[in-house]
């Protein structure tokens, strides 16, 4: 029976701001891959392995950017993400990336993703080139002295 996991996983402290990131994703392997990724990037991840927790940890801790896996064992991540849309409006909060990952390379989910407000779509695997460019792109700091 699948239990509440959830991780926070902090990366050497340095000079560099950290850039905080929500990862909800339900696969064990996924979420130690990317966390080793994103941790050589200067990033603290918080793990959310199903929805509900996903929601509950966004609604309570602000995050500089959230990566989305799109199926997940108790509710989808077009739903996490309209759930995390509303919590920006009714708590006033900016808005946060969202980035949708996904095994599907598939335009009707791109295209349903964009319409709940998922920011961008990123086929799995992901490789620590794509996960830097895709924080550069956002703005993001990114240390790559430890690249």
């Amino acid at each position: 029976m699948p239990h509440n996991k959830q991780q926070n996983i902090t990366p050497p402290k340095n000079d560099i701001q950290t850039i905080k990131i929500l990862l909800v994703e339900d696969d064990e392997i996924s979420q130690t891959a990317a966390t080793t990724l994103l941790r050589t990037l200067n990033c603290e991840v918080d793990i959310a392995e199903y929805g509900k927790d996903a929601v509950r940890l966004f609604e309570n801790k602000v995050f500089d950017l959230v990566f989305m896996d799109i199926a997940l064992i108790d509710m989808d991540g077009f739903t996490i993400t309209e759930h995390f849309r509303r919590i920006e409006k009714e708590q006033k909060r900016s808005r946060v990336p969202i980035i949708a990952v996904s095994a599907y390379n598939d335009e009707s989910f791109k295209k349903r993703a964009s319409a709940v407000g998922v920011d961008f779509y990123l086929i799995k695997p992901i490789s620590l080139d794509i996960y830097q460019k895709t924080l550069r792109q956002l703005n993001l700091a990114v240390n790559s002295a430890e690249i």
